[in-house]
């Protein structure tokens, strides 16, 4: 064998198995679409008579990149399952350094580039962590595209969990586990166009009933606080689970009256969306009401808003019962739903309140919905599963299969959800782990809890944070580790660990 043929078989041997050059051509597509999402906020910036050249500056970057690697990678390899996960993960960052130049770029911005790069995750990943102590000093436009990052988020959540995940069966994510609609879903993931143009709609018809909504109660002087901007910011991030608000204190200096429509748009947001879509466009309510998923769903945020009422009751935190009961149904929906808005200081709650909170964003919203966390529909498979093995235990012969909706759960899908729980809290506890160390190396106290609780947060996509990240303080006296970390736990626990994961591992990058 020649010396040439040799070298010919190694680099063949060497050779990874991912069309690097089709992923990049597929980045640059999108790179170009969400790049003109900015000028938007230019507009907004003219409107009130700022610059926007904060804006101008990374839509022009955008662009640039976009059609670089779009042209240079054309016709460059097959888009595949293993491209797209490469997709996905670069998109998600590209976007979040894209977003973070407005806020290094603005006046009375963040100069400083980990606090810019862990507000612009936070907003594109839909989680209430935020390094500013009180928004409302930012400029007009920079507070307008904070909210309204969030809400790009949202739109990128629903192509994800419709268009993406159930295709790649990403920790138990089969498009057969998802009740009647589930066959819809499969239907619907054949194509991003049809998702966007179905539930996208959805999405955008419920924001803007968000916002007039909002923006009625600013008008007829029912909240006097609210003005038509922060009613707009907020329906932004209230739709899509986000939990940005436009004032400190997030919705504390609201009018009870606000907090509600909040509470409301909040609560159908962690909703399955492919349900409210039969729901609210094709008049179906029935599979919205037998479904075992929604059922599970109310019964833990009811069940979370009597244990918060109750220990604030018994600490004597509030100064009357309905005053409790108010508090905890809407921060048990809040944080079940991974939302994270506020109407209380919850840092000075007692301890048995919060940590209902924190249990609560451990489980999150239902799937298909726009909430982060684990979801209740795992949840709901796990606890079969257990129950099976009980049974099966006592009864070693008989053959059980797990059903939701009457529907059989196929074992693949079982084992996805019960592996994604373990890497759940497998990486929550690195977590927590990781900002104990880097709070020790920097000298400064930070008690398990509160650490528990931040990181829960970000991976979570939940929010905020207690002690001093919480509704009254920010995520500021973190080290830029320890935001770095979190913003790696915030991109993680939106793309559902797997898409990341796997970029890990040899057999993924192996022919």
């Amino acid at each position: 064998m020649t010396a040439r043929r040799r070298f010919q078989r190694a680099v063949k041997r060497r050779s990874i198995g991912v069309s690097v050059r089709a992923s990049l051509h597929a980045l640059g597509r999108v790179l170009e679409v969400a790049s003109l999402t900015l000028a938007l906020p230019a507009l907004v910036a003219a409107g009130y008579l700022e610059n926007p050249f904060p804006f101008l500056v990374p839509l022009a970057i955008g662009l640039a990149i976009g059609f670089i690697l779009e042209r240079t990678n054309r016709g460059r390899g097959r888009l595949g399952t293993r491209e797209v996960f490469l997709v996905i993960v670069l998109a998600w960052l590209a976007g979040a350094l894209l977003g973070s130049v407005p806020y290094l770029l603005a006046a009375h911005g963040l100069g400083h580039w980990p606090d810019a790069f862990m507000e612009s995750m936070a907003g594109l990943t839909g989680t209430n962590i935020s390094v500013l102590s009180d928004p409302s000093k930012l400029p007009r436009s920079l507070l307008f595209w904070r909210q309204f990052s969030q809400w790009l988020g949202g739109l990128g959540v629903i192509v994800l969990t419709l268009a993406l995940l159930p295709r790649l069966r990403v920790g138990g994510r089969e498009p057969t586990i998802a009740e009647p609609p589930g066959q819809e879903v499969e239907r619907l993931s054949r194509g991003v166009k049809i998702v966007i143009r179905r539930f996208g709609f959805l999405y955008i018809g419920l924001t803007v009933v968000a916002a007039l909504t909002l923006v009625g109660l600013a008008l007829f002087d029912i909240d006097d606080r609210l003005n038509v901007f922060d009613a707009i910011g907020l329906a932004l991030s209230t739709v899509s689970t986000g939990g940005f608000s436009t004032h400190a204190g997030s919705l504390a200096d609201f009018s009870v009256a606000t907090q509600w429509v909040v509470f409301a748009f909040m609560a159908l947001a962690g909703a399955n969306i492919v349900l409210l879509f039969r729901g609210l466009m094709r008049r179906e309510v029935r599979p919205l009401v037998r479904d075992g998923e929604t059922r599970l769903y109310v019964v833990i945020a009811l069940l979370g808003a009597g244990g918060i009422a109750a220990a604030l009751t018994a600490a004597g935190h509030m100064t009357s019962g309905w005053h409790s009961i108010r508090e905890g149904l809407f921060q048990s929906v809040s944080f079940l739903t991974t939302s994270g808005f506020t109407i209380d200081n919850i840092s000075a709650w007692p301890l048995a309140a919060t940590a209902i909170l924190v249990g609560l964003a451990l489980i999150g919203g239902c799937a298909f919905s726009l909430s982060g966390s684990q979801k209740i529909l795992r949840v709901l498979i796990i606890g079969k599963l257990l129950r099976r093995e009980l049974t099966q235990t006592v009864h070693p012969e008989a053959v059980l299969h797990i059903r939701v909706n009457r529907r059989r759960i196929d074992e693949r899908a079982v084992r996805g959800a019960v592996a994604f729980v373990l890497v759940f809290f497998g990486l929550l506890a690195l977590g927590v782990l990781a900002l104990e160390l880097d709070a020790a190396r920097m000298d400064f106290t930070l008690n398990v809890f509160p650490a528990l609780a931040d990181a829960t947060a970000a991976l979570s996509n939940g929010g905020p944070g207690l002690g001093f990240a919480g509704p009254l303080g920010s995520f500021a006296p973190f080290s830029d580790v320890s935001k770095l970390t979190l913003s790696a736990l915030m991109l993680l626990g939106r793309l559902e660990i797997i898409p990341i994961a796997v970029l890990f591992s040899r057999s993924y990058w192996r022919p």
